[in-house]
């Protein structure tokens, strides 16, 4: 393994001061992990040749302002618009309400059964489109509006993403506050366009997207493992590692339809990271962020080892086959830089 992926690693795993492993000079004084929900502005979008920007963020905005986001699920059942309405279902990316006869824009004004943790709440569809990500129409961006009774206002769902719109894209799937995807037929996830969800699934990484025998489990685990990666959740605890903002490099091998993204050029200063599956990183080669507190290895002692360790064999990896002697079924990678600017 090449020295300055040596020192890198050291650096994320082995919870010590070092220098820079790609000359920017001594590592500045260690962050606190929770300047990554105030830190700069994310770009998202559907990416080219896996250059991309990522963030933090999984779900969008906590609700009604809460500091901590809060995951909101959202019923199939007990629709109102004017009257009830039947069960509603999703279908790739769009909503289908009342039996199919609503879809689309025409969901504007109907309310939705929700739970923020164990309370219940209301939302409501204020406009809906067609997400221009994917021209083929599979996929719907929602205006959504959480109903406050207590003070009869309404407050949005989402965060405004980086090209000012405030929206999500359903998910067929609830996630904890860990960051576990949850298996569902009575509910669903509002994935906000501004977190990691939504992100993952413009990149290419669409949950509900079937292999060659018809299934969607590996295409689920994908965005699954790619929300990992989006957020730096090296120990898949819901921990984030990273500032919104920071460029990584993403590419993947994953079946037809993948992959999604190739292994474009990148900036000589760029190394590979990790390889990722939904526990998070599968192995690791460095941390995306230096100045980040360092307890990566002790928040998953049994996953992420480092050099010298008496506990077994460290998980270091520097490419995607290194990664795939830690697990085979390993799809999808990044490259970084080792950041030490605030």
């Amino acid at each position: 393994m090449p020295d300055r992926r040596k020192v890198a690693l050291l650096c994320s795993l082995a919870i010590a001061a070092c220098n820079d492993a790609i000359g920017e000079g001594k590592l500045r004084t260690r962050l606190s992990a929770a300047t990554c929900s105030t830190a700069l502005v994310e770009q998202q979008g559907q990416l080219q040749q896996g250059q991309l920007q990522q963030g933090c963020q999984q779900q969008g905005t906590g609700l009604l302002g809460a500091p901590v986001e809060t995951p909101i699920n959202h019923s199939y059942t007990g629709w109102w618009n004017r009257h009830p309405l039947k069960p509603a279902r999703l279908v790739g990316g769009q909503l289908l309400g009342d039996g199919d006869a609503l879809a689309g824009a025409a969901l504007a004004g109907t309310w939705i059964p929700a739970k923020a943790g164990d309370t219940s709440i209301r939302t409501v569809v204020r406009s809906a489109w067609q997400d221009p990500t994917y021209s083929d129409g599979s996929t719907w961006l929602y205006a959504v509006d959480v109903y406050d009774p207590a003070a009869g206002a309404f407050s949005p769902l989402c965060a405004t993403d980086a090209n000012g719109v405030a929206a999500a894209i359903p998910i067929a799937a609830t996630f904890d506050t860990s960051g576990n995807r949850v298996e569902s037929t009575t509910e669903f996830t509002f994935a906000c366009t501004a977190g990691a969800l939504a992100k993952c699934y413009r990149w290419g990484y669409r949950p509900w997207l079937t292999d060659a025998s018809g299934s969607s489990a590996a295409f689920a685990n994908l965005h699954w493992a790619c929300t990992r990666m989006a957020r730096a959740d090296y120990c898949g605890n819901g921990h984030s590692w990273t500032k919104n903002g920071t460029t990584i490099n993403v590419w993947d091998t994953a079946p037809a339809p993948g992959p999604f993204q190739a292994h474009g050029p990148t900036d000589p200063a760029f190394a590979f990271e990790a390889g990722w599956s939904t526990y998070g990183a599968v192995c690791l080669s460095k941390e995306r962020w230096a100045t980040l507190d360092p307890r990566i290895a002790q928040e998953c002692p049994d996953r992420l080892i480092p050099p010298g360790a008496s506990t077994g064999a460290a998980t270091v990896c520097d490419t995607p086959d290194g990664a795939s002697v830690f697990d085979s079924s390993t799809q999808l990678f990044d490259e970084s830089k080792v950041n030490v600017s605030p």
